[in-house]
């Protein structure tokens, strides 16, 4: 996962990197951000993924779009936007800072 903050004001942050959605979730919880966005690849099943853990530990609600075909690659990706319950997520935070490594699952916007 990678995090980017989308605007400074508003606390909205980017997830990229789905794959492992324990990691993701982490390292959601050791950031403050009230919504965060991802998209996925449908092929992937990434989103659903972490869809379905958000909603399995009531870590808030998820919006999706429509599926839609990426004129760039032909490849049907779809939007996510998850509202954060910030008491349930703040349960899966670090009891330490996470490392930080090359990859950096969270990335801010600006």
């Amino acid at each position: 996962m990678s995090v980017d903050q989308m605007a400074s004001c508003c606390g909205i942050g980017e997830i990229k990197h789905l794959g492992d959605t324990r990691k993701t979730i982490r390292e959601a919880a050791s950031e403050d951000y009230r919504l965060y966005v991802f998209t996925d690849r449908v092929t992937y099943h990434c989103g659903d993924r972490l869809v379905a853990f958000i909603k399995k530990h009531k870590l808030g609600t998820v919006w999706k779009s429509a599926r839609k075909v990426n004129s760039n690659t032909e490849a049907k990706v779809q939007l996510f936007v998850w509202n954060v319950n910030r008491r349930n997520l703040d349960k899966f935070k670090p009891k330490r800072p996470p490392h930080i490594d090359s990859y950096n699952y969270i990335t801010v916007l600006r």
